[in-house]
């Protein structure tokens, strides 16, 4: 019998989940076929979903990656990103895949590495749902913007709480017939599932700016990630319609087959 897998992944203090960062078990359990226990950051098998990599990439982080490389007992690497661009010449990490081209042209002897964001497993996860109405996915940072409660009074228009469990959170996207994200995993699990979706902005604070949302996209060949401001209810129903090429969406198999490959080499 296997021993689980100690997955690190993040958790505020507070103990609050956010669906994203909670996906990463999930998606580990479904792929491997493995019981999953989260772990603290430095003894932990291995590290999947979120920008979490700057972490290990740390003065810290490197003394104990190098650690547990000579110790036989390596740190690896599934679909991780980093939160902001660092030239990395070396890591003792052990690579299998990263999140996408921005995070892998920061790490060396890269040339091979699988891409893309384990999120995208998650139509595989939670099946296929009716869908009806908008869904808007507010990061955590963003649900207590003033204009919350303005979208929450639209006729047909969701709003998904993200400080949930990633399946409860991906069944309700799953659910939606568009999406509007200011959620990185809101953009990537709509992704998943075929819907049309599109990046907003309310506070607009987030660490690293527009990094993990390029880095995401380029692993997909997304071409535009960028965001709108959303300043008014009105602007809800134009921006969840607005035509755009989805086509890209075509490669979340590809891309779920080759992250696949990676994990299972080793675990």
């Amino acid at each position: 019998m296997k021993k689980s897998i100690k997955l690190h992944y993040y958790r505020s203090k507070s103990g609050i989940p956010n669906f994203g960062d909670e996906l990463s078990r999930d998606v580990v359990e479904f792929v491997t076929g493995q019981t999953v226990t989260r772990s603290g950051r430095y003894f932990a098998d291995l590290i999947a979903i979120g920008s979490i990599l700057d972490k290990y990439v740390s003065n810290k982080g490197k003394i104990v990656s190098h650690t547990r490389k000579v110790l036989g007992k390596p740190v690896f690497v599934w679909g991780s990103g980093l939160i902001e661009r660092h030239k990395i010449q070396n890591t003792a990490l052990h690579l299998l895949s990263v999140r996408g081209d921005l995070t892998k042209s920061c790490l060396a002897n890269t040339e091979t590495l699988a891409l893309g964001d384990p999120g995208l497993f998650a139509n595989q996860i939670v099946g296929t749902k009716k869908k009806q109405g908008i869904g808007i996915v507010p990061h955590y940072t963003d649900k207590c913007h003033p204009l919350i409660k303005d979208l929450e009074r639209l006729p047909n228009v969701k709003i998904i709480d993200v400080e949930r469990s990633g399946v409860d959170v991906c069944r309700d996207i799953a659910g939606c017939e568009r999406i509007l994200s200011s959620s990185l995993h809101g953009l990537i699990v709509a992704d998943s599932f075929s819907i049309p979706n599109r990046r907003i902005g309310f506070y607009n604070n987030l660490k690293g700016g527009n990094f993990k949302f390029d880095d995401y996209a380029s692993a997909l060949d997304r071409q535009n990630i960028s965001s709108t401001q959303l300043v008014h209810p009105d602007q809800v129903k134009a921006l969840a319609f607005e035509d755009a090429d989805f086509g890209y969406q075509e490669k979340v198999e590809e891309l779920c087959l080759n992250l696949t490959k990676a994990l299972k080499r080793y675990f």
